[in-house]
């Protein structure tokens, strides 16, 4: 007898501090809808991650957390798949005018949100143009002097109208579609209500313990349907976790080169990292090598932030070497030894990430900073980025195919107040330049240079490509790791015996 999953539900913990022990009872044994003694089969799948909703709003924040539950919820025009390419979703296929100007999305038929209304071009227009209306909105960065408007000539077409050139247009329909219904029905606050046209329907969501959804019965796509049995996966274990956990043998690891890397954001609008110096002596003083070895044991070295295999990958650009009395040379040359310096993160959204903020904490004092570190939860270390509030900041970049929109949050709206942008108006515009160049040649050659001056400034002090790690037990079937740092667990799952 063959029963689906009815529920999926996300536990906010501290995953990297959690005990083995712990983990591997949550991968032995898991929760049941069903009462206790009874013979029901387990129909729900418990998903452990190491943070927590900074808002419930999908286009508000992008964070980790955030979409992995938004691809619970919604459905998007166009997804990516494991190895980060593009694939159809909601979306059927798009196509583009010459000078990349109009961009039209034929949509599926008969797709329908939770509360039953069908999904139509309608939505997207709303949702897109709602990101028009709403300029402070992270998710409108991409759109701002760029998209004009969304026309829809049918129910299933829409049209996106652009103020000039969009070359990959077509990577930003990626939006989660929103009920326009909905919004029309419930106000101004209608993303509490949660209705998307994902597999999943929102139940509840609990401050800092779960959110918990229910499978939708009318998905549009019966074949990602969870099949039968009880499942547990974690996502986000650190290497060390990993290796343990590759000692049980109902147990399996899947790892994967992710397309992200994390990086120490710098303040330039005052004392000590307007300084450039002061900033090469932070990249000298990192011991790449000894933290992807012995802290996370997951990652790769990297000297860009670009991910080979992407437009604008720089082989030439080698990881910084380590070198610590270069780095005591360089903070003498800059005046500031004994500088006290902020340095913030929300540690959690990534494996080991308290480990690696610690060790670089020392590392710096080591070099001659009085360092200040600083773990906020996520609400307040996002207002800490955005206000300019640090001196270092942990930061993960996706730089991957189209780096032009993390470049125009960071570095032409200066989100998170590092000054470097504003302060350059050059670099911003080759930045505005290869927003717009419909040559790939000529953009793969911008992207260099624009990569190639935030390397030589130390403007990122980058830290390491992240590694994707997932445990799961090994009757588990049709599990896929993704690179990109997004997961759809249930395209084909199933259980095996």
């Amino acid at each position: 007898m063959s029963t689906a999953f009815s529920r999926r539900r996300f536990l906010q913990a501290t995953g990297v501090g959690l005990s083995l022990p712990f983990l591997s009872q949550l991968l032995t044994a898991c929760q049941g809808i069903g009462p206790a003694g009874s013979s029901q089969a387990i129909t729900e799948i418990i998903w452990s991650r190491g943070d927590d909703l900074r808002t419930q709003d999908p286009q508000l924040i992008g964070g980790r957390m955030e979409g992995e539950i938004n691809r619970c919820i919604y459905d998007q025009l166009f997804d990516v798949g494991p190895d980060g390419a593009q694939i159809p979703w909601l979306g059927t296929e798009w196509s583009s005018n010459a000078e990349g100007t109009v961009w039209t999305a034929k949509m599926q038929e008969g797709t329908k949100f939770h509360d039953g209304s069908a999904v139509t071009s309608a939505d997207v227009k709303f949702t897109y143009e709602r990101l028009l209306a709403n300029p402070d909105f992270q998710h409108t960065t991409p759109f701002v002097d760029l998209l004009t408007g969304v026309d829809t000539p049918d129910d299933y077409t829409a049209v996106f109208n652009c103020a000039k050139p969009a070359p990959l247009f077509n990577l930003l329909m990626g939006e989660h579609i929103l009920s326009k219904k909905s919004a029309d029905e419930n106000g101004e606050n209608f993303w509490e209500k949660a209705i998307g046209s994902g597999p999943y329907r929102h139940v509840e969501y609990v401050k800092g313990e779960y959110w918990l959804g229910e499978r939708f019965e009318d998905y549009w796509k019966p074949d990602l349907a969870l099949r039968s049995g009880e499942v547990d996966i974690i996502a986000n274990v650190s290497g060390e976790l990993a290796t343990e956990l590759s000692q049980d043998p109902n147990i399996a690891i899947y790892r994967t080169p992710s397309l992200d890397h994390l990086y120490l954001l710098t303040q330039q609008n005052r004392p000590p990292f307007n300084n450039p110096d002061a900033r090469l002596a932070v990249n000298y003083a990192i011991d790449r090598e000894a933290l992807v070895k012995n802290i996370v044991k997951a990652g790769q070295l990297v000297g860009g932030h670009i991910p080979q295999g992407t437009v604008g990958y720089d082989a030439s650009l080698q990881p910084m070497a380590y070198d610590p009395d270069e780095a005591r040379r360089l903070l003498e040359k800059a005046g500031v030894v004994g500088t006290k310096i902020e340095v913030k993160a929300h540690p959690f959204w990534f494996a080991k990430g308290k480990e690696v903020m610690e060790y670089v904490a020392g590392a710096l004092q080591e070099i001659g900073f009085e360092v200040d570190l600083q773990f906020l939860e996520p609400g307040a270390y996002t207002e800490a980025r955005k206000s300019g509030s640090y001196d270092l900041a942990l930061q993960q970049g996706g730089k991957a195919n189209n780096p032009c929109n993390q470049y125009k949050t960071f570095y032409i709206n200066d989100t998170y107040g590092s000054g470097f942008g504003p302060q350059n108006s050059a670099f911003q515009e080759l930045i505005n330049q290869v927003c717009v160049e419909v040559d790939p040649t000529q953009a793969d050659d911008l992207y260099k240079q624009i990569q190639k001056q935030i390397y030589d400034q130390s403007v990122e002090i980058q830290l390491y490509r992240q590694e994707n790690i997932w445990a799961v037990r090994k009757r588990i079937t049709g599990f896929e790791a993704y690179s990109p740092d997004t997961t759809r667990p249930w395209n084909g799952l199933g259980v095996s015996g």
